[in-house]
């Protein structure tokens, strides 16, 4: 293993074979001068039959070489001879593996690394390798993964006899796919060369393969392909702030129109030239894009692909630092954008960022006319912006729209192509709107807003300004906002700029802001403004208006210091309108004089500086002020003394004078004492003199007739309703209003002036309602209305339907009332039976007969609708039957029969239960058997003691059932005589 850039290089240091294959091997020819150099490689050759020469089988080289301390490579040599008539000489291509250490299997998409170190090279035509579409590139040298290879195995035994040759490479299988696998030629900041081949699927062993494309196979010519092969490495991925590109590719070129007769007259470093410089971090050195060499032909794109050992964030950006020619330069933002920004991430080739420059440039705000000179053709453009997009290779690519407008020389520098971790974003760029037109020793301001990803550190700031020959740094300018000192006539035009450091703490990374121009006017004198002083009453306003000797139109700005530290605008007592004339109000005599001070400016003149503004003085005298008189309302008839409403002057002067007239300032009344008519309201004015100074008072006398009389209406009974109309008399004379005086609740009166308002929110209880009807001054007429809200009574319930069997009487169980009271009553049946208590929910009912009765449970609270509910009491015939009476039993009988007549009310079946004493003795109980024939059949027990048993005949007829008793006597079984006869 080794370290390189805090990376780790994983050497691939099992063993390495190799061998010859296509070409002329193919064909039998041999593999002419193809071949793997020894040292370091070994061939491996058996003896042929009857041991006559050698046969080669393969190169082959142990652990020990070509590892990361390897000076002497391996020479891959891909050739083809001449041939003979015409036709093609032997040659071959070869290849050379590399096992990975203990043959350890290596995750797809882990790119091997093969060291070539030295740029390969073609001999018989000059081609370069890596560049040239459809000459060598990927056609020449390649890359496979191979699994399951294992240690070769040498056999040099002689197969004379027939022995068979049991030496074995041991080169596993391919894996992956030929359009999966990509192989790279690659060039580090030392300029050596690598080809990294990345397979798509796990892999023990990595291949190169160096051939000759078949394009370049033509009979008569000889030519060799070579390469060295120093080691073969993985390689860890590097940390966040590895920001240099690990590799760069030697450029790439599309759309090649080569002229006939010079196939090998292009070289790709004509294209991009020394490539490894934009890399290497040395000060000064750039790779440099050509568009073509005139005598060869012209491009359709050129690019350079700069390669990362680790893939940046989306909160990561792009450091740019490039030279463009000046012909560049001219170019329109259009025309900019055939130099093009790609952005890649893992193994597509599809870019995940594209942008052109000229977009670049309006989305950044970069002044591309303003840029720093790199000597006399060029201009240095050093920028950082976000992708916004994770990346790991970052490309930048000529375009025939930059291509076909004459650019083919040194036309594109790359000084640096850098992650930039954790870019600071700059949100809020810096402007001129808050430099434009500054007043020669006044300040300017620039502000910026910036942000970082969460977790950086930053942004700070550094502020810089152009004075037209250089970006110079503003000491201790470090904060987002940057202000000037006292600007001077020499700062005029200036630009400003901010440089926003942030990001990753290892790696802080810096972007600039955009340029915000300095424009710097000369200011006004007092000698500029005409303005005449003014006095006033005080109370009133006082009127300043000035003019100017600047060109129109120009701007008055008011201030109450000659210093302008207490600006005067419209507001409060102040108004200044759009010709600046300023009026004041709220002035006092007592602080008077008053003095005012006036600026000037116009489109090119600033204005006033401190302690060059115009004075202007307003002198106050005393303005009474008297206080308001309330309105005054009188009954009809009633006289009322003016004078007894003569204001105080709130300004404390006792020595005026009053008038009272019917105008304001008006002729004085002849006497202040007045009696006014009905009809509309009037106004008296009244005016206090002091000195000089007056002021005015009004008071409006209104007189009112004596109200209607109020009358609330009929008092209202009302069931469970929220609201009503009240009733009262519309007035004719005054106004009306409803109150409540007493009530269970405060409901809301819809329209309290209203006669007949409704009344909402109403609940159960008794309400008391107030109409009073008020005209101005004179006694108000009130009268009162009671509206009774009542709860709705209670539902009723008689309860459950009864069905009875021959009884003379029942309870009625009704529901008890929560809300007014119930009564019971006789609705239908064969009799009129007598109720109890009818006003009691449960009571008894007397003198029922067999029929169907319907009684019903009536609750009722006043003006609310009743709740009736009905029951029905149905009361049934009891069935019976006449016995017959019974002949004597004897004891020994198992069975006997009782005769029945007379069946009454259509009995059906009968059941007999017998006391303890027959149930003991034997007897069993009969259960709803049939009642037919007039015979009623009783089984006997066995043998059953004589004596007198009791039991309950019960008739059914299948509503109701009648209980008789039964009555049965057994007597005991004579015994036969024991007769016998003497001889």
């Amino acid at each position: 293993m080794g370290s390189v850039n805090g990376q780790t290089r994983t050497y691939l240091n099992g063993t390495k074979t190799g061998n010859y294959f296509g070409g002329g091997a193919a064909l039998s020819l041999g593999p002419g001068s193809a071949s793997l150099s020894i040292p370091p490689m070994t061939a491996h050759t058996t003896t042929n039959f009857l041991g006559a020469g050698t046969t080669f089988r393969y190169f082959y080289g142990d652990n020990s070489i070509l590892t990361g301390a390897t000076t002497l490579p391996v020479k891959l040599r891909a050739s083809q001879d001449l041939g003979l008539l015409g036709l093609l000489g032997a040659g071959s291509d070869v290849y050379v593996e590399f096992r990975n250490t203990s043959n350890t299997p290596i995750p797809a998409g882990t790119t091997t690394y093969f060291k070539i170190k030295e740029k390969p090279t073609l001999s018989g035509i000059s081609v370069a390798v890596g560049g040239l579409l459809g000459l060598v590139e990927l056609q020449s040298i390649n890359g496979r993964g191979y699994t399951s290879a294992g240690d070769y195995i040498l056999n040099t035994a002689n197969t004379a006899g027939g022995a068979s040759y049991n030496g074995n490479e041991s080169v596993g299988n391919v894996v992956g796919t030929t359009a999966g696998t990509t192989t790279k030629m690659l060039i580090d900041k030392n300029g050596d060369w690598y080809a990294a081949v990345t397979p798509d699927a796990a892999y023990n062993a990595a291949r190169l393969e160096v051939a000759l494309p078949s394009d370049l196979r033509v009979a008569d010519i000889a030519r060799a392909l070579e390469a060295n092969v120093y080691s073969a490495f993985t390689l860890s991925s590097g940390g966040t702030c590895n920001t240099s590109p690990i590799f760069t590719s030697p450029g790439e070129a599309t759309g090649i129109n080569l002229n006939t007769g010079i196939i090998g007259g292009l070289d790709l470093s004509q294209l991009v030239a020394n490539p490894q410089y934009a890399i290497n971090g040395v000060a000064g050195q750039y790779s440099s894009f050509s568009s073509g060499v005139a005598s060869v032909g012209v491009a359709s794109t050129v690019s350079q692909t700069f390669y990362y050992d680790h893939t940046a964030t989306a909160n990561d950006g792009i450091h740019v630092n490039l030279g463009l020619s000046n012909s560049l330069i001219g170019l329109s933002l259009l025309q900019l954008n055939g130099i093009v920004f790609y952005a890649y991430s893992g193994s597509s080739e599809i870019p995940v960022y594209t942008k052109g420059l000229g977009d670049l440039a309006s989305l950044l705000g970069l002044d591309l006319l303003n840029l720093v000179n790199i000597g006399s053709s060029q201009k240095n453009l050093d920028f950082s912006f976000n992708l916004n997009v994770p990346f790991d290779r970052f490309k930048i690519e000529f375009q025939k729209g930059v291509l076909g407008v004459g650019v083919i020389g040194d036309a594109l520098r790359i000084y640096d192509v850098s992650i930039a971790p954790a870019l600071p974003t700059i949100t809020v760029q810096p402007t001129s709107v808050n430099s434009t037109n500054i007043c020669e020793g006044n300040t300017a301001s620039f502000s910026v807003a910036a942000t970082v990803p969460t977790g950086s550190t930053g942004p700070t700031y550094s502020w810089q300004y152009y004075d037209g020959t250089s970006w110079n740094t503003i000491s201790g300018a470090n904060s987002a906002s940057y202000t000037t000192g006292a600007t001077t006539a020499s700062m005029n035009n200036w630009l400003y700029r901010v440089l926003v450091t942030g990001g990753n703490p290892g790696c802080p990374q810096t972007v600039i802001s955009n340029e915000a121009k300095l424009t710097i006017n000369p200011r006004a004198t007092a000698a500029n403004i005409t303005v005449a002083n003014a006095a006033i009453c005080e109370g009133s306003a006082a009127t300043l208006s000035p003019t100017s000797t600047l060109t129109a139109p120009v701007t008055f700005k008011w201030y109450l210091d000659a210093n302008k530290a207490t600006p005067i605008t419209t507001g409060g007592n102040y108004t200044v309108d759009a010709s600046g004339n300023l009026t004041i109000s709220g002035l006092t005599a007592i602080n008077s004089p008053y003095t005012y001070y006036v600026s000037v400016s116009n489109s090119t003149n600033c204005e006033n500086a401190a302690g060059t503004l115009k004075a202007v003085s307003v002198t106050v005298n005393t303005q009474p002020v008297l206080a308001t008189i309330p309105p005054q309302s009188l009954c009809n008839g009633q006289s009322l003394d003016l004078t007894t409403l003569n204001p105080a002057d709130t300004k404390g002067t006792t020595t005026g004078t009053y008038v009272w007239s019917l105008t304001q300032g008006g002729t004085a009344l002849s006497s202040t004492t007045i009696t006014p008519s009905l009809g509309l309201p009037k106004t008296y004015y009244v005016r206090y003199t002091n000195a000089t100074c007056y002021s005015d008072q009004s008071v409006v006398v209104t007189v009112y007739a004596p109200p209607t009389i109020a009358a609330a209406g009929t008092n209202q009974n009302l069931c469970n309703s929220t609201t009503t109309d009240l009733e009262g008399n519309a007035p004719i004379v005054g106004t009306g209003a409803w109150s409540l005086v007493s009530g269970p609740n405060t409901p809301t009166f819809t329209t309290p002036s209203l006669y007949n308002s409704s009344v909402t929110g109403l609940a159960p209880g008794v309400y008391l309602f107030r109409w009073t009807i008020s005209s101005g001054p004179c006694t108000k007429s009130s009268s009162d209305v009671t509206v009774t809200v009542f709860a709705p009574p209670t539902t009723a319930n008689a309860g459950s339907n009864q069905s009875l069997c021959g009884v003379t009487s029942t309870t009625l169980s009704g529901n008890l009332p929560t809300t007014g009271s119930g009564q019971w009553t006789f609705k239908s049946g064969p009799t009129v039976p007598s109720i109890t208590s009818p006003l009691s929910n449960t009571t008894q009912v007397k003198g029922l007969v067999t029929g169907t009765y319907v009684f019903s449970w009536i609750i009722q609270n006043s003006v609310c609708p009743m709740s009736t509910s009905d029951v029905t009491i149905t009361v049934n015939p009891l069935p019976s039957i006449t016995l017959q009476p019974l002949v004597p039993i004897c004891a020994n009988r198992t069975e006997f029969k009782i005769n029945y007549t007379n069946p009454v009310n259509s009995p059906t079946s009968y059941t007999i239960q017998w006391d303890l004493t027959a149930t003991t003795a034997g007897w069993a109980g009969v259960t709803s058997t049939p009642l037919t024939g007039g015979v009623i059949s009783i089984t006997m027990p066995n043998n059953v003691p004589a004596n007198t048993y009791h039991g309950t005949l019960t008739i059914n007829n299948g509503t109701c059932s009648n209980d008789m008793p039964l009555n049965i006597d057994i007597y005991a079984t004579p015994h036969q005589p024991n007769i016998s006869i003497a001889n």
